[in-house]
This record gives structure tokens, C-alpha cells and sequence, in this order.
């Protein structure tokens, strides 16, 4: 009976120290990754943004980049001076770590321009190109030791000639920051998983199911490896998955936003986030993408028991940092919180080392 008391006090206090922690890191997705296979599409202007850059595939089949507060006020900084060339163009980050504006219009498909990044013989769905803060462009590969062996290591104003005071060529009205399919072992910030969608990575998978539920599998003994709770109503409505600014990684109704399942994850919001899961083992984790050893949540088998909804493992070093930037009033219930939720944690699972990493029961 204690226990269980326990067990909603812990619930009660943690939920009050998410909230409290949720207030310092709100805001919207800026989406600053293009991943491999995928494209900016010029015909609908998609961009990518970041701290005030605005990369844009035009209309016109020029990439261009802008700077300002907002995009509506911006200048051009650079530019890959292929204005004219076609009516249908597209930027995509290819597997062999090439990043390549192509036009239709010219059929087959021609390259305008491109960084030259290729690596013959080499088709890697781990290559992503990224718009840096400070407005620099780089090619990187996911799952290398070093990150940034395939980037472009070159500031904006040495891969093309500077452009300034230059208003936006095009209809601003227009922009739209994309919604960009994927392909690969990871998902990074603002990119959304629709019904029957997949990250693969070796014999791995990770897909958001007809009923709205998210579940890895091994492919090469057909075995569920690790779900979220079934939602009953989940296959009568749409759904997504989405990565938040904050790490924060829930599955959505498409037309309400309601969450029907979160990690209550709360990280650092100028952090790149990003879904990744492991060829190795098939374990799913919320990492620092130019960092994938600084991790934010990790799903865990327990003694063969997979945590579900209901479990978010955070690490003894992360649970410190958090209750200290809490107020002190929150620290001292997080202390508390922490004391009961180990109790918990210990009682239901015997086996399982709840002092390296705490069990929170959300």
C-alpha cells in the first residue's frame, strides 16, 4: 500500500518539476538539417533556418542565403548564382555524401551546382548536411568518430562571391519551412514520422503503426524488441511522431495535437537533437547529433520488460543538472522525488541497478 502511495507521490512531484522546466525552454522548431535522400524543393520554396540564416531553394533554381530578424527583412549574404536555370529545381543530400541542386526541366536531370563532397563507391544514409548558427554550411556523417569528416569546412563567404543589402527575390509569402520525409537511422528535430513510416539501420526498425503506436522490431528474427502502450482509438485517427525543440519526443494527432504518448524529455533547446537507433543493438536513444555520446533518453530493457510509456531513464549526472537549475523549493521536492522513485524502482525491479540510472515513473 505504501508503495503505491509512493509511487503517485513520486508521479505528482515529478510532473510538477517537468512543468517548472517546460516554462524555460519553449519556442518553435526551426528545422536545420537536411538528411540523406532528402530534398528542399524549389517549386514549393522550402528553406532551412537557423539563428536568423535562412537558406532558400527559390523559384528561380538559385539557392540563396539570407540574413535578418525575420525572413521578410533579410539581405543575401550568398547565393549559388543559378538564377534562370530552370523552373524546377531541388536541393538533396545524396548517399554518397554529395550535396547537389539538380534541374528537371533540362531531362534527364541536370547538376546546376554541387560541393563536390561525393565519395565514389559509397551509398551512406548516415550523411546529413547541416545550416550551422553562425551561418556556415557543412556535409557531416552521422555514425563516423569524427563528425566532421565529410564536411564542407568553409565559411559562406569563401564557397561563393558575398552578396549584401539585397532584398528577398521572391515572394516572401510563399517561404514555407519544409516538412521533410526521411530515410535512415536517424531523425533530427521538426521532422515528422507519419502512420507506417520507418527508421531502418541494419536489420533494425523503428515505425509509428496504423494504431498509433511506435514499435522497434529486429528484422532478422521478426521479434518486437520494444513498444508504446496500445491506444485504442489509435486506429480510427492520424497521427504523428515529432521530435520537439527540446528533445521532447511524442506521437500526435495530425489535426488536434493531442499527445497520445511523450518521453517527457526536457533538454536544451539550442541543442540538435536528434532520434537515432543503433544497427547494433536496436536500442533507441535522443542524442546530441554532433555529439552522440551526450544522450537525453534511452529506451532499456529491464530484465527483458521494455519500457513503455510509463518509463523515462534518465542518468544520475542528468538528474543532478536538472534539480539544480530547479528553484529551491523544487529541489527539495526533487530529493524527495528521487528517494521514492528509487524505492519504486527497486521494489519492482530487483535485478535492475536503480542508483546508475533512476527509473522515473511519469
Amino acid at each position: 500500500m505504501w508503495a503505491q502511495g509512493s509511487n503517485n507521490m513520486s508521479q505528482s512531484i515529478f510532473a510538477l518539476l517537468l512543468f517548472a522546466m517546460a516554462l524555460a525552454f519553449k519556442g518553435g522548431i526551426a528545422l536545420n538539417i537536411l538528411t540523406a535522400r532528402s530534398s528542399l524543393l524549389g517549386n514549393q520554396t522550402q528553406y532551412l533556418n537557423n539563428s536568423g540564416y535562412y537558406l532558400v531553394m527559390q523559384p528561380d533554381c538559385n539557392l540563396v542565403m539570407y540574413r535578418g530578424s525575420t525572413l521578410a527583412t533579410s539581405n543575401v549574404v550568398w547565393q549559388t548564382r543559378t538564377a534562370g536555370k530552370g523552373s524546377d529545381c531541388w536541393l538533396v543530400m545524396q548517399r554518397d555524401g554529395n550535396l547537389v541542386l539538380y534541374n528537371a526541366t533540362c531531362g534527364p536531370p541536370c547538376a546546376h551546382w554541387d560541393t563536390g563532397t561525393g565519395v565514389n563507391g559509397v551509398l551512406d544514409s548516415s550523411f546529413y548536411f547541416m545550416l550551422q548558427s553562425d551561418g556556415e554550411l557543412d556535409i557531416y556523417n552521422f555514425e563516423n568518430d569524427n563528425p566532421k569528416l565529410y564536411n564542407i569546412a568553409a565559411p559562406i563567404s569563401s564557397i561563393a562571391p558575398t552578396s549584401t543589402g539585397s532584398p528577398p527575390l521572391f515572394n516572401v509569402s510563399l517561404a514555407t519551412t519544409p516538412t521533410l520525409s526521411f530515410n535512415g537511422p536517424y531523425m533530427p528535430i521538426g521532422y515528422y514520422f507519419p502512420k507506417m513510416s520507418s527508421l531502418q539501420n541494419g536489420p533494425f526498425s523503428l515505425t509509428l503503426e496504423n494504431d498509433c503506436t511506435l514499435q522497434s522490431k529486429n528484422g532478422s528474427s521478426n521479434t518486437v524488441l520494444w513498444e508504446t502502450p496500445s491506444n485504442g482509438s489509435g486506429l480510427n485517427q492520424q497521427c504523428e511522431l515529432i521530435l520537439q525543440q527540446d528533445g521532447n519526443l511524442q506521437i500526435q494527432t495530425t489535426d488536434t495535437k493531442e499527445i497520445l504518448w511523450t518521453t517527457n524529455t526536457i533538454g536544451d533547446s539550442s541543442v540538435n537533437w536528434v532520434l537515432y537507433i543503433d544497427s547494433i543493438t536496436g536500442d533507441l536513444s535522443i542524442g546530441d547529433i554532433m555529439q552522440p555520446t551526450h544522450i537525453l533518453w534511452k529506451n532499456t530493457l529491464i530484465s527483458n520488460f521494455p519500457i513503455g510509456s510509463n518509463l523515462n531513464t534518465h542518468s544520475g549526472k542528468w538528474l543532478i543538472l536538472e534539480l539544480v537549475g530547479a528553484s529551491a523549493g523544487g529541489f527539495l521536492l526533487g530529493i524527495a522525488s528521487l528517494v521514492l522513485t528509487y524505492y519504486a524502482c527497486a521494489s519492482k525491479y530487483p535485478k535492475y541497478n536503480c542508483f546508475n540510472s533512476i527509473a522515473f515513473i511519469s
